[in-house]
């Protein structure tokens, strides 16, 4: 998302859901097909996707704030009357690892989707972890959800089990 910019409208992250959706499940279709698909990757989650999606639940959390694109700086910029909040955005899906670079490490927030099995299944639904402070907490690295919950463990802010209209809708 550009500094600027507001990222995807609600009918647009709408739209990218089902669209997402789709070639997940082709590729479901594929591998059931041909024995060879097992070697292809699910695709990768859209930053524009995630960090949308993380630009419409923020000002909910924190009162107070907008949300614009963090452009150089971070992923997404929390603006209030009281100062700027750097926040970085990490999407997931079942593989569950992401690469925490430098800017993550050192962000005021960092804001975890995992979405899991979401777009392979019809019911499968969405975590979203908000972890403050980030910073001295990890060094540059991958890591797994799993470890990310157990080294955060009371400091996150969680909104589990939703479907993604619930999240940006509802928060």
């Amino acid at each position: 998302m550009k500094k600027s910019a507001k990222g995807l409208s609600k009918d647009e992250i709408l739209g990218l859901e089902r669209t997402i959706r789709q070639a997940f499940q082709a590729l479901n279709k594929l591998k059931q097909e041909e024995p060879l698909a097992k070697y292809i990757q699910y695709p990768k989650i859209p930053s524009i996707f995630s960090e949308s999606i993380a630009a419409k639940v923020l000002p909910h959390i924190f009162s107070g704030f907008e949300a614009i694109g963090g452009g150089i700086t971070a992923d997404i910029l929390l603006v209030g009357e009281h100062g700027t909040k750097t926040v970085e955005v990490k999407a997931t899906g079942k593989s569950g690892f992401q690469y925490f670079g430098e800017k993550d490490c050192k962000a005021d927030y960092l804001l975890w989707i995992s979405f899991g099995d979401y777009f392979q299944n019809d019911t499968g639904t969405i975590d979203v972890l908000i972890m403050p402070k980030i910073n001295g907490l990890f060094k540059q690295r991958k890591i797994t959800l799993k470890d990310f919950k157990k080294v955060c463990d009371k400091k996150l802010i969680l909104i589990e089990g939703k479907k993604i209209l619930e999240i940006i809708d509802n928060r």
